[in-house]
């Protein structure tokens, strides 16, 4: 029933996890204040809960688009010239999934170097609880969102590194 869903979800935003996970990661966010030009991007890494378990949700990009066809991603895209990197990765998130964030934490203190040679920001926040939520996904760049939780991500399985072994001539 949609009452004790709500309920449910209520419950969840406030429970130990999400405020365990946020004072983990406080000492590494920060807030980038400097504007940024149309060479930087920004992603949002959306915190929620599904199912009751705390999880990450990804994007899968269409095969309409040019570049990064039918990868997994966060929401982003390009910096809007003056914008900060909070402000895209929200406008990007909003316009891409049609979720506006609950709560914005910060940005992760460095931005990574894509393939490009691009500055990538990544914010993190938390959009809720996605049992009930009513995604509108933009046609032309996502073809659909998942989650995983966030107890998967810290598994052995998926934490393992890998060197690069040189191929064989």
């Amino acid at each position: 029933n949609m009452n004790g869903m709500k309920i449910a979800c209520s419950w969840i935003r406030n429970s130990n996890s999400l405020q365990t996970l946020r004072t983990r990661l406080k000492p590494k966010l920060v807030n980038h204040r400097e504007k940024l030009s149309r060479s930087s991007c920004a992603v949002f890494i959306p915190l929620c809960h599904k199912n009751k378990e705390l999880s990450v949700l990804y994007t899968t990009r269409t095969k309409k688009l040019k570049t990064h066809t039918g990868q997994i991603s966060f929401p982003g895209g390009r910096c809007e010239d003056g914008e900060r990197a909070i402000e895209t990765s929200v406008r990007e998130m909003k316009e891409e999934i049609g979720v506006d964030p609950q709560q914005v934490w910060g940005n992760l203190s460095r931005p990574v170097v894509s393939l490009k040679l691009e500055n990538v920001y990544a914010t993190v926040g938390y959009i809720g609880c996605v049992d009930d939520m009513n995604f509108k996904l933009s046609d032309g760049e996502v073809a659909h969102v998942f989650t995983v939780p966030v107890e998967t991500l810290v598994t052995t399985k998926f934490t393992k590194s890998y060197e690069n072994q040189k191929r064989p001539n």
